[in-house]
């Protein structure tokens, strides 16, 4: 592992956590992935998109690419705030 530099994004996501539950990061990301999934579309996202029509046939690929990023994590008693770490 190497350890992560940058700054802090200015913008958090903050997801519902219950300390007693003791679900793992990545429960918690999956409950709440539309949420996450717009929080991180902001990071760079990348899309592209091709289209071809050979012999009346229509072929398309879209490609979503994301940035690698570093998240720093703060777990609390009812909420876990999500930063992403911008180089």
């Amino acid at each position: 592992m190497t350890k992560c530099r940058g700054e802090l994004l200015d913008s958090s996501l903050i997801l519902l956590y219950t300390k007693t539950s003791k679900e793992p990061l990545k429960d918690i990301i999956l409950k709440n992935y539309d949420a996450f999934f717009k929080y991180i579309s902001t990071l760079k996202i990348s899309v592209s998109h091709k289209s071809k029509t050979y012999n009346f046939q229509n072929t398309s690929t879209t490609k979503l690419i994301l940035p690698t990023t570093c998240f720093k994590v703060d777990f609390n008693d009812s909420f876990v705030k999500i930063t992403a770490i911008i180089n």
